[in-house]
Protein backbone atom coordinates (compact mmCIF):
# COMPACT_ATOMS: atom_id res chain seq x y z
CA UNK A 1 0.00 0.00 0.00
CA UNK A 2 1.20 3.46 -0.75
CA UNK A 3 1.03 5.96 2.32
CA UNK A 4 -1.44 9.26 2.01
CA UNK A 5 -0.62 12.23 4.24
CA UNK A 6 -3.46 14.60 4.11
CA UNK A 7 -2.15 18.32 5.15
CA UNK A 8 -5.39 21.02 5.02
CA UNK A 9 -6.14 23.62 7.30
CA UNK A 10 -9.71 22.81 6.96
CA UNK A 11 -11.38 20.11 9.07
CA UNK A 12 -14.31 19.72 6.39
CA UNK A 13 -12.03 19.52 3.74
CA UNK A 14 -10.12 16.60 5.37
CA UNK A 15 -12.75 14.73 6.27
CA UNK A 16 -13.62 15.08 2.61
CA UNK A 17 -10.33 13.75 1.94
CA UNK A 18 -9.73 11.39 3.95
CA UNK A 19 -12.67 9.31 3.59
CA UNK A 20 -12.35 8.83 -0.26
CA UNK A 21 -11.94 4.99 -1.18
CA UNK A 22 -8.38 5.02 -1.47
CA UNK A 23 -8.01 1.32 -0.88
CA UNK A 24 -9.24 0.87 -3.81
CA UNK A 25 -6.26 2.06 -5.64
CA UNK A 26 -3.74 0.26 -2.82
CA UNK A 27 -3.64 3.21 -1.03
CA UNK A 28 -3.70 3.90 2.88
CA UNK A 29 -4.43 7.76 4.74
CA UNK A 30 -1.80 7.87 7.62
CA UNK A 31 -2.56 10.96 9.03
CA UNK A 32 -3.85 14.42 8.63
CA UNK A 33 -2.34 18.01 9.32
CA UNK A 34 -4.36 21.55 10.04
CA UNK A 35 -1.14 23.06 9.83
CA UNK A 36 2.49 23.31 7.93
CA UNK A 37 4.00 22.59 10.95
CA UNK A 38 1.76 19.62 12.01
CA UNK A 39 2.33 18.33 8.22
CA UNK A 40 6.03 18.63 8.49
CA UNK A 41 6.30 16.46 11.81
CA UNK A 42 3.89 14.31 10.46
CA UNK A 43 5.73 13.57 7.50
CA UNK A 44 9.09 13.39 8.83
CA UNK A 45 7.47 10.36 10.81
CA UNK A 46 5.51 8.41 8.47
CA UNK A 47 7.49 9.01 5.07
CA UNK A 48 4.21 9.40 3.15
CA UNK A 49 4.57 8.37 -1.04
CA UNK A 50 2.04 11.09 -1.77
CA UNK A 51 0.86 14.33 -0.31
CA UNK A 52 -1.72 16.56 -0.57
CA UNK A 53 -0.55 20.16 0.58
CA UNK A 54 -2.78 23.27 0.45
CA UNK A 55 -1.68 26.66 -0.35
CA UNK A 56 -2.43 28.51 2.73
CA UNK A 57 -2.28 27.18 5.63
CA UNK A 58 -1.08 28.90 9.67
CA UNK A 59 2.45 28.21 10.97
CA UNK A 60 4.25 27.20 7.40
CA UNK A 61 2.47 27.49 3.66
CA UNK A 62 2.47 24.83 1.52
CA UNK A 63 5.10 26.56 -0.33
CA UNK A 64 7.50 26.58 2.70
CA UNK A 65 6.52 22.69 3.44
CA UNK A 66 7.01 21.62 0.28
CA UNK A 67 10.71 23.12 -0.30
CA UNK A 68 11.74 21.55 3.08
CA UNK A 69 10.23 18.12 2.50
CA UNK A 70 11.85 17.78 -0.80
CA UNK A 71 15.11 18.24 1.06
CA UNK A 72 14.20 15.00 2.76
CA UNK A 73 12.10 13.15 1.03
CA UNK A 74 12.10 13.34 -2.50
CA UNK A 75 10.51 10.48 -3.37
CA UNK A 76 7.29 12.09 -2.55
CA UNK A 77 4.46 12.74 -5.07
CA UNK A 78 3.26 16.34 -4.04
CA UNK A 79 -0.57 17.11 -4.90
CA UNK A 80 -0.90 20.53 -4.58
CA UNK A 81 -4.86 21.42 -2.92
CA UNK A 82 -5.47 25.15 -4.17
CA UNK A 83 -8.44 27.72 -4.67
CA UNK A 84 -8.83 29.96 -7.74
CA UNK A 85 -7.48 32.59 -6.07
CA UNK A 86 -4.34 31.07 -5.17
CA UNK A 87 -3.69 29.46 -8.71
CA UNK A 88 -1.10 31.83 -9.11
CA UNK A 89 0.37 30.79 -6.04
CA UNK A 90 0.23 26.98 -6.83
CA UNK A 91 1.80 27.67 -10.13
CA UNK A 92 5.05 28.56 -8.60
CA UNK A 93 5.07 25.07 -6.16
CA UNK A 94 5.08 23.80 -9.60
CA UNK A 95 8.52 25.24 -9.82
CA UNK A 96 9.40 23.08 -7.21
CA UNK A 97 8.92 19.91 -8.40
CA UNK A 98 5.35 19.16 -6.92
CA UNK A 99 3.82 16.39 -9.16
CA UNK A 100 0.27 18.02 -9.94
CA UNK A 101 -2.21 20.81 -8.71
CA UNK A 102 -5.85 20.13 -8.19
CA UNK A 103 -8.26 22.84 -7.89
CA UNK A 104 -10.99 23.58 -5.55
CA UNK A 105 -13.65 22.65 -4.79
CA UNK A 106 -12.18 19.12 -5.17
CA UNK A 107 -13.03 16.89 -8.20
CA UNK A 108 -12.85 13.66 -6.52
CA UNK A 109 -12.96 11.43 -9.83
CA UNK A 110 -9.93 13.85 -11.31
CA UNK A 111 -8.29 13.62 -7.64
CA UNK A 112 -8.32 9.16 -8.14
CA UNK A 113 -7.10 9.76 -11.88
CA UNK A 114 -4.11 12.35 -10.21
CA UNK A 115 -2.86 9.48 -7.66
CA UNK A 116 -3.26 6.81 -9.81
CA UNK A 117 -0.94 8.83 -12.55
CA UNK A 118 1.20 9.74 -9.10
CA UNK A 119 1.53 5.80 -8.26
CA UNK A 120 2.28 5.22 -11.61
CA UNK A 121 5.40 7.25 -11.47
CA UNK A 122 6.27 5.63 -8.13
CA UNK A 123 6.19 2.28 -9.46
CA UNK A 124 8.45 3.83 -12.30
CA UNK A 125 10.62 4.83 -10.14
CA UNK A 126 10.96 1.76 -7.81
CA UNK A 127 11.90 -0.16 -10.86
CA UNK A 128 14.72 2.18 -12.08
CA UNK A 129 15.70 2.28 -8.58
CA UNK A 130 16.34 -1.49 -8.71
CA UNK A 131 17.78 -1.56 -12.01
CA UNK A 132 20.61 1.42 -10.47
CA UNK A 133 21.23 -1.31 -7.06
CA UNK A 134 21.61 -3.84 -9.74
CA UNK A 135 24.11 -1.57 -12.00
CA UNK A 136 26.19 -0.44 -8.93
CA UNK A 137 26.72 -4.18 -7.82
CA UNK A 138 28.10 -5.27 -11.33
CA UNK A 139 30.14 -2.21 -11.36
CA UNK A 140 31.75 -3.05 -8.14
CA UNK A 141 32.13 -7.11 -9.17
CA UNK A 142 33.18 -6.23 -13.15
CA UNK A 143 34.89 -2.97 -12.61
CA UNK A 144 38.63 -4.49 -13.49
CA UNK A 145 37.56 -6.85 -15.40
CA UNK A 146 40.49 -8.17 -17.38
CA UNK A 147 38.53 -8.18 -20.74
CA UNK A 148 37.39 -4.92 -20.22
CA UNK A 149 41.29 -3.80 -19.71
CA UNK A 150 42.74 -5.42 -22.35
CA UNK A 151 39.51 -3.60 -24.79
CA UNK A 152 40.57 -0.32 -23.75
CA UNK A 153 44.32 -0.68 -24.10
CA UNK A 154 43.66 -2.14 -27.40
CA UNK A 155 42.07 0.96 -28.72
CA UNK A 156 44.07 3.24 -27.03
CA UNK A 157 46.85 1.52 -28.48
CA UNK A 158 48.65 1.04 -24.81
CA UNK A 159 50.21 -2.37 -25.79
CA UNK A 160 51.71 -3.84 -28.85
CA UNK A 161 49.41 -6.03 -31.60
CA UNK A 162 50.91 -9.42 -31.04
CA UNK A 163 50.79 -8.56 -27.22
CA UNK A 164 46.72 -7.55 -27.70
CA UNK A 165 45.84 -10.56 -29.89
CA UNK A 166 47.50 -13.16 -27.75
CA UNK A 167 45.86 -12.17 -24.63
CA UNK A 168 42.41 -11.75 -26.45
CA UNK A 169 43.07 -15.53 -28.14
CA UNK A 170 43.27 -16.01 -24.53
CA UNK A 171 40.11 -14.53 -23.40
CA UNK A 172 38.44 -16.56 -26.50
CA UNK A 173 37.82 -13.00 -28.13
CA UNK A 174 37.21 -13.21 -31.84
CA UNK A 175 38.63 -10.04 -33.10
CA UNK A 176 39.46 -11.72 -36.33
CA UNK A 177 35.62 -10.44 -36.94
CA UNK A 178 35.41 -7.05 -36.22
CA UNK A 179 35.03 -4.70 -38.97
CA UNK A 180 32.96 -1.97 -37.17
CA UNK A 181 33.59 0.55 -34.43
CA UNK A 182 30.59 1.98 -32.71
CA UNK A 183 30.65 5.05 -30.11
CA UNK A 184 28.56 6.25 -27.91
CA UNK A 185 28.37 9.37 -25.84
CA UNK A 186 25.71 9.98 -23.01
CA UNK A 187 24.95 14.19 -23.40
CA UNK A 188 25.15 16.49 -20.19
CA UNK A 189 21.90 17.93 -21.02
CA UNK A 190 19.22 16.58 -17.99
CA UNK A 191 15.54 17.28 -17.46
CA UNK A 192 13.51 15.93 -14.56
CA UNK A 193 13.73 12.78 -15.28
CA UNK A 194 17.52 12.20 -15.43
CA UNK A 195 18.82 9.81 -13.30
CA UNK A 196 21.87 11.03 -11.00
CA UNK A 197 24.83 8.80 -11.41
CA UNK A 198 28.53 9.10 -11.71
CA UNK A 199 29.93 9.03 -15.07
CA UNK A 200 31.13 5.18 -14.52
CA UNK A 201 27.76 3.49 -13.53
CA UNK A 202 26.00 5.42 -16.15
CA UNK A 203 28.49 4.05 -19.36
CA UNK A 204 27.67 0.09 -17.61
CA UNK A 205 24.12 0.63 -17.63
CA UNK A 206 24.42 2.36 -21.49
CA UNK A 207 26.80 -0.75 -22.19
CA UNK A 208 24.90 -3.41 -21.23
CA UNK A 209 21.28 -2.05 -22.37
CA UNK A 210 23.19 -2.05 -25.57
CA UNK A 211 25.05 -5.87 -25.18
CA UNK A 212 21.17 -6.72 -24.59
CA UNK A 213 19.70 -4.67 -27.91
CA UNK A 214 22.56 -6.10 -30.14
CA UNK A 215 22.24 -9.63 -29.39
CA UNK A 216 19.59 -9.91 -31.48
CA UNK A 217 21.40 -8.75 -34.22
CA UNK A 218 24.86 -9.93 -33.70
CA UNK A 219 27.41 -11.18 -31.48
CA UNK A 220 29.76 -7.84 -30.21
CA UNK A 221 32.79 -6.75 -27.82
CA UNK A 222 31.45 -4.07 -25.73
CA UNK A 223 33.05 -2.03 -22.99
CA UNK A 224 33.49 1.67 -22.03
CA UNK A 225 36.51 3.97 -21.25
CA UNK A 226 37.45 6.47 -18.86
CA UNK A 227 36.71 9.18 -21.85
CA UNK A 228 33.32 8.65 -21.28
CA UNK A 229 32.18 6.71 -23.80
CA UNK A 230 30.88 3.48 -24.30
CA UNK A 231 32.36 0.94 -27.44
CA UNK A 232 31.34 -1.64 -29.35
CA UNK A 233 33.19 -3.42 -32.05
CA UNK A 234 31.17 -5.30 -34.23
CA UNK A 235 30.96 -7.78 -37.63
CA UNK A 236 29.40 -6.66 -40.60
CA UNK A 237 26.15 -4.83 -40.08
CA UNK A 238 23.36 -4.12 -42.18
CA UNK A 239 22.67 0.03 -42.13
CA UNK A 240 19.00 -0.41 -41.71
CA UNK A 241 19.92 -3.06 -38.17
CA UNK A 242 22.47 -0.09 -37.04
CA UNK A 243 19.69 2.64 -37.47
CA UNK A 244 17.20 0.66 -35.71
CA UNK A 245 19.96 -0.29 -32.66
CA UNK A 246 20.45 3.42 -32.09
CA UNK A 247 16.68 4.38 -32.11
CA UNK A 248 16.19 1.62 -29.42
CA UNK A 249 18.87 2.16 -27.30
CA UNK A 250 18.12 5.87 -27.18
CA UNK A 251 14.44 4.92 -26.07
CA UNK A 252 15.60 2.65 -23.54
CA UNK A 253 18.05 5.45 -21.79
CA UNK A 254 15.74 8.23 -22.39
CA UNK A 255 13.45 5.72 -20.27
CA UNK A 256 15.35 4.40 -17.63
CA UNK A 257 17.80 6.95 -17.45
CA UNK A 258 16.67 10.50 -18.46
CA UNK A 259 19.20 10.93 -20.88
CA UNK A 260 20.10 11.52 -24.43
CA UNK A 261 23.02 9.83 -26.33
CA UNK A 262 25.25 10.54 -29.43
CA UNK A 263 26.13 7.62 -31.59
CA UNK A 264 28.48 7.13 -34.76
CA UNK A 265 30.56 4.51 -36.19
CA UNK A 266 33.56 3.58 -38.63
CA UNK A 267 33.95 0.98 -40.87
CA UNK A 268 37.45 -0.22 -40.68
CA UNK A 269 37.03 -3.30 -42.90
CA UNK A 270 40.09 -6.33 -42.17
CA UNK A 271 42.34 -3.24 -41.14
CA UNK A 272 41.69 -4.42 -37.16
CA UNK A 273 45.32 -4.17 -36.19
CA UNK A 274 44.70 -0.02 -37.02
CA UNK A 275 41.98 0.13 -34.24
CA UNK A 276 43.11 2.74 -32.19
CA UNK A 277 43.83 4.56 -35.13
CA UNK A 278 40.26 4.41 -36.31
CA UNK A 279 38.80 5.06 -32.86
CA UNK A 280 41.24 8.58 -32.08
CA UNK A 281 39.28 9.63 -35.17
CA UNK A 282 35.86 8.34 -34.23
CA UNK A 283 36.15 9.65 -30.67
CA UNK A 284 37.36 13.19 -32.39
CA UNK A 285 34.22 13.50 -34.59
CA UNK A 286 32.13 12.27 -31.20
CA UNK A 287 33.41 15.18 -29.56
CA UNK A 288 32.48 17.88 -32.60
CA UNK A 289 29.65 17.02 -32.39
CA UNK A 290 28.84 16.73 -28.73
CA UNK A 291 29.86 20.39 -28.97
CA UNK A 292 26.81 21.32 -30.51
CA UNK A 293 24.63 24.15 -28.97
CA UNK A 294 22.02 23.24 -26.26
CA UNK A 295 19.02 25.06 -29.20
CA UNK A 296 20.39 22.16 -31.52
CA UNK A 297 20.69 19.41 -29.19
CA UNK A 298 17.21 20.35 -27.56
CA UNK A 299 15.50 20.05 -30.96
CA UNK A 300 16.78 16.47 -31.94
CA UNK A 301 15.38 15.62 -28.43
CA UNK A 302 12.14 17.53 -29.35
CA UNK A 303 11.89 15.98 -32.55
CA UNK A 304 12.69 12.32 -31.77
CA UNK A 305 9.41 12.63 -28.77
CA UNK A 306 7.06 14.30 -31.19
CA UNK A 307 8.26 12.93 -34.51
CA UNK A 308 4.74 11.00 -35.33
CA UNK A 309 2.56 14.52 -35.21
CA UNK A 310 2.30 15.13 -39.34
CA UNK A 311 2.00 18.70 -38.53
CA UNK A 312 5.33 19.12 -36.69
CA UNK A 313 6.81 21.82 -38.10
CA UNK A 314 10.33 23.74 -37.98
CA UNK A 315 8.06 26.42 -36.52
CA UNK A 316 6.80 24.51 -33.75
CA UNK A 317 10.23 23.36 -32.30
CA UNK A 318 11.09 26.81 -32.96
CA UNK A 319 8.34 28.26 -31.02
CA UNK A 320 8.92 25.47 -28.53
CA UNK A 321 12.51 26.58 -27.66
CA UNK A 322 11.80 30.33 -27.85
CA UNK A 323 14.10 30.75 -30.82
CA UNK A 324 12.70 32.04 -34.57
CA UNK A 325 12.69 29.36 -37.07
CA UNK A 326 15.07 31.48 -39.21
CA UNK A 327 17.67 31.02 -36.53
CA UNK A 328 17.32 27.49 -35.71
CA UNK A 329 17.10 26.27 -39.14
CA UNK A 330 20.51 27.89 -39.45
CA UNK A 331 21.49 26.11 -36.64
CA UNK A 332 20.79 23.02 -37.63
CA UNK A 333 21.87 23.06 -41.37
CA UNK A 334 25.24 24.38 -39.60
CA UNK A 335 25.52 21.41 -36.92
CA UNK A 336 23.92 18.44 -38.43
CA UNK A 337 24.80 18.94 -41.98
CA UNK A 338 21.10 18.60 -43.30
CA UNK A 339 18.04 20.32 -42.97
CA UNK A 340 15.39 19.86 -40.41
CA UNK A 341 12.74 18.31 -42.77
CA UNK A 342 15.78 15.96 -44.09
CA UNK A 343 16.57 15.27 -40.14
CA UNK A 344 12.80 14.96 -39.11
CA UNK A 345 12.60 12.46 -42.35
CA UNK A 346 15.59 10.35 -41.01
CA UNK A 347 14.14 10.35 -37.40
CA UNK A 348 10.65 8.89 -38.92
CA UNK A 349 11.86 6.67 -41.23
CA UNK A 350 14.26 4.91 -38.28
CA UNK A 351 11.06 4.55 -36.30
CA UNK A 352 9.25 3.38 -38.86
CA UNK A 353 12.14 0.45 -39.53
CA UNK A 354 11.45 -0.22 -35.76
CA UNK A 355 7.41 -0.86 -36.84
CA UNK A 356 8.40 -2.96 -39.23
CA UNK A 357 9.98 -5.64 -37.86
CA UNK A 358 6.41 -6.99 -36.84
CA UNK A 359 4.77 -8.24 -39.54
CA UNK A 360 1.38 -7.66 -37.97
CA UNK A 361 1.40 -4.16 -38.87
CA UNK A 362 0.43 -2.70 -42.30
CA UNK A 363 2.51 -0.37 -44.12
CA UNK A 364 -0.48 1.95 -43.95
CA UNK A 365 -0.49 2.05 -40.45
CA UNK A 366 3.17 2.26 -40.25
CA UNK A 367 3.40 5.46 -42.23
CA UNK A 368 0.27 7.52 -40.05
CA UNK A 369 1.99 5.95 -36.96
CA UNK A 370 5.42 7.63 -37.76
CA UNK A 371 4.02 10.63 -39.23
CA UNK A 372 2.87 10.46 -42.80
CA UNK A 373 -0.76 11.37 -44.28
CA UNK A 374 -0.40 8.61 -46.66
CA UNK A 375 1.01 5.64 -47.87
CA UNK A 376 2.30 6.70 -51.09
CA UNK A 377 4.23 9.51 -49.10
CA UNK A 378 5.89 7.37 -46.60
CA UNK A 379 7.27 4.98 -49.33
CA UNK A 380 8.80 7.74 -51.26
CA UNK A 381 10.66 9.33 -47.99
CA UNK A 382 11.41 5.46 -46.94
CA UNK A 383 12.83 4.91 -50.13
CA UNK A 384 14.99 8.34 -50.44
CA UNK A 385 16.78 7.54 -46.97
CA UNK A 386 17.07 3.72 -47.13
CA UNK A 387 17.78 2.90 -51.04
CA UNK A 388 14.70 0.49 -51.10
CA UNK A 389 10.93 0.25 -50.80
CA UNK A 390 9.23 -0.32 -47.52
CA UNK A 391 8.10 -3.76 -49.83
CA UNK A 392 11.41 -4.73 -50.22
CA UNK A 393 12.77 -4.14 -46.98
CA UNK A 394 10.07 -6.37 -45.32
CA UNK A 395 10.66 -9.13 -47.28
CA UNK A 396 14.43 -8.94 -46.95
CA UNK A 397 14.13 -8.41 -43.10
CA UNK A 398 11.75 -11.29 -43.17
CA UNK A 399 13.81 -13.75 -45.17
CA UNK A 400 17.19 -13.17 -42.81
CA UNK A 401 14.90 -14.54 -40.10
Amino acid sequence: MYKLLIADDEPKIRRGLSKMDWNAIGVQVVGEAENGKAARQLAQEKEPDIMFVDICMPFLSGIELIRELKAILPHCMMIIISGYDEFDYAKKAVNLGVFDYVLKPVNKKELIETVTDAIKVLETNQKNNAYINWAKYQVKKNKHTIRQQLLSDWIHGRMDNQKIYSQLNVLNVDYHRIRLLLMIKPLDIQNEHTVKMEHDLLNFCIENMLQEILGTYTQALTFHTNTNVVVALLPDVQQDDLLQVEHRLKKMVSQYLGRELLMDYEEIGEDFYELPMYYQQLYERLMTHSQHTPIVLLATCYIEKKYYHQALSLVEVSKALNVSPAYLSRLIKKELGMTFKEYLTKVRITKAMDFMLNPTIKLYEIAENVGYSTQHYFSSAFKKVTGESPTAFRQRKDERM
